[in-house]
């Protein structure tokens, strides 16, 4: 399972600001790679994530815990989408307009969200396949 380094990595700088936000973190970042050095460490930090997680509305708290429990750590994205609803995909420029992460649609963005869910391809023996973790 990727750690959250590399689950985080392919975010744009806004992405890791609203993530900061969510949880409470200063991000004064001019790039992301030191974005991701400063945000890391933070949502690693114990305390700090007990608090986001208790912060989190019942049923996306109820989506994490199912991924938490799911045989490792993971979910088909299909399965994980019909469950706990969609991501919307947007560009940088939409989401920043928008503002999705204010009111999420479902469980599911908001997870996306704060950080605490990432979607990739893993092997599978019927061949790739994509996960949320």
């Amino acid at each position: 399972m990727p750690d959250l380094l590399k689950s985080l990595q392919g975010r744009d700088l806004g992405h890791l600001r609203i993530i900061a936000e969510l949880w409470g973190i200063e991000l004064a970042a001019p790039d992301v790679r030191t974005g991701l050095q400063r945000l890391l460490p933070a949502m690693l930090e114990r305390q700090r994530v007990q608090e986001v997680v208790a912060s989190l509305p019942g049923e996306a708290r109820s989506a994490l815990d199912e991924l938490a429990h799911s045989d490792q750590n993971r979910l088909s994205w299909a399965l994980f989408a019909r469950r706990f609803g969609i991501v919307r995909e947007m560009g940088r420029g939409r989401r920043d307009r928008d503002r999705p992460w204010l009111s999420p649609v479902s469980p599911a963005e908001a997870l996306w969200y704060r950080g605490l869910a990432a979607r990739a391809f893993f092997d599978t023996p019927a061949g790739p396949e994509e996960f949320a973790y």
